[in-house]
């Protein structure tokens, strides 16, 4: 998708997020009018002849500031530079110590060891620099509104309002293209050839260690105790996992270890839920059934159907992961970087006697298969 064109997906991730559209991996959206959005003269008047207008007796400005979820995401800002390189080097091979030519141990008579054998590091390099780039903007008119206001104070609250409204959409929209990170990088984990390894399905996995006496579906599954207790040990042993040096956890191209330090682990608020009512509450030590350190996501994508993702990975090439409960990962599998946001206003215009407001935003949201992470469902 060109840069220009990222506007449509923020204004279709956020249809689906407000739960207006259902989930989907094509760009749709709709608009739902809510009550009345302007007085009409022949509904809204007296009782008694029905001809002169109902006035406003109070006016209720709902401003709310509102904080995009997936902060942790969030990198160090980066206004300078178009390309974010990361580097990483591989762990290095063990030598013999015993070799005539360049060993310290077994030292042989008439012989010299060579200190200048060469060993080149291998390192990994990798870019960023898909920059989304997308804005809002809002007219301002000097006179047009002020006869819907009895005071300069009034008209000030008004556009005071409108001006964090923007500044929610811009929020907003900065949390749904957070979800398409978080969903992108659930999908391509799945297509790849460490899926195996990396995408955890607790179901069948239960299933397996205690067949024949159970036979659970990802529905019957929530509602079992012992599954929901197996399901906790099985996130917390992960974490444990991805401290340990391997390539088992990321795209195997590199040998990488996350400290509980540096882990991310997100979890659908309804499987959080679960736990806690049908687990903890019954727990004489809640801390052995308990996850740590989470942040809770009511919905992956879409409100309608919030453990699903659905998204297109590439052109022509979608993919769907059902029932997806919690994700785990280093911290930069996924991240946003805030590249150059920017606020700039027009002149007054002398002819309409209005002026521009434009919010730019500038963002680079990067996955990286080469780092640890892994995928509970209830598959």
């Amino acid at each position: 998708m060109p840069v220009s064109d990222v506007y449509a997906l923020v204004n279709s991730v956020v249809s689906q997020a407000l739960g207006t559209t259902a989930l989907t991996a094509t760009n749709a959206y709709q608009l739902v009018d809510m009550g009345n959005t302007v007085i009409s003269s022949s509904t809204n008047t007296e009782n008694f002849m029905n001809v002169l207008a109902d006035r406003i007796g109070r006016t209720i400005f709902t401003d709310r500031a509102y904080s995009a979820k997936y902060q942790s995401m969030i990198l160090s800002d980066m206004e300078m530079g178009g390309i974010l390189q990361k580097v990483s080097v591989k762990l290095f091979d063990a030598e013999t110590d015993t070799d005539d030519t360049d060993g310290a141990w077994g030292l042989t008579q008439g012989q010299s060891v060579d200190q200048w054998v060469v060993n080149k590091p291998e390192p990994k390099q990798t870019f960023f620099s898909k920059r989304s780039v997308y804005k809002y903007h809002v007219s301002v008119a000097r006179n047009q509104i002020k006869s819907a206001f009895t005071s300069e104070a009034a008209m000030g609250q008004f556009i005071n309002y409108v001006f964090q409204a923007m500044q929610n959409s811009i929020e907003f929209s900065i949390e749904q293209l957070g979800r398409q990170t978080m969903a992108n990088y659930v999908a391509q984990v799945n297509n790849s050839a460490q899926a195996s390894k990396r995408v955890i399905p607790l179901v069948t996995n239960f299933n397996t260690a205690f067949a024949p006496t159970t036979d659970l579906t990802a529905e019957t599954a929530l509602r079992d105790p012992d599954f929901l207790r197996y399901a906790t040990e099985q996130i917390n042993l992960y974490s444990d996992y991805l401290t340990d040096m391997t390539t088992a956890y990321n795209d195997g191209s590199i040998e990488r270890h996350t400290p509980k330090s540096e882990q991310r682990l997100y979890v659908l608020s309804s499987f959080e839920k679960r736990l806690e009512t049908v687990v903890q509450y019954a727990a004489f030590h809640k801390e052995f059934v308990s996850l740590n350190g989470y942040e809770t996501i009511n919905y992956w994508q879409a409100l309608q159907s919030p453990a699903d993702i659905n998204v297109n990975i590439a052109a022509s090439t979608p993919k769907s992961v059902n029932n997806v409960m919690a994700v785990l990962t280093d911290r930069y599998a996924l991240g946003l970087a805030k590249m150059d946001d920017f606020v700039l206003t027009t002149p007054i215009n002398a002819s309409g006697a209005y002026y521009n407001v434009f919010h730019h935003i500038h963002r680079m949201w990067i996955n990286d298969l080469s780092e640890n992470g892994v995928i509970f469902t209830l598959g």
